[in-house]
C-alpha cells in the first residue's frame, strides 16, 4: 500500500492513482464484448446470455443487457 493514501477511502485511492473502479472495468468489458458480437469478431450463442429457468441474465447482480440509442 502507498503510505500517503492510507487514510483515504478505496474510491479516493483509485481516483488519486488514476485507476478505474471495478464497475468501470465491468462496463468496459461488456462494451468490448458487445462490439465483438455485433461485428462478428466473437460468436456467442444467444442462449448463453439467458438462463432457461426465468429468462434473467446470469449476472449475479441481476443486471441486464441494455440497448444504446
Amino acid at each position: 500500500m502507498v503510505p500517503e493514501l492510507k487514510d483515504l477511502t478505496y474510491e479516493e485511492r483509485l481516483k488519486e492513482m488514476g485507476l478505474p473502479t471495478l464497475q468501470d472495468k465491468r462496463e468496459r468489458g461488456g462494451l468490448i464484448t458487445m462490439y465483438k458480437m455485433v461485428n462478428g469478431i466473437e460468436k456467442i450463442d444467444k442462449e448463453d446470455l439467458l438462463t432457461e429457468e426465468d429468462g434473467r441474465t446470469r449476472d449475479h447482480n441481476g443486471g441486464k443487457l441494455e440497448c444504446m440509442q
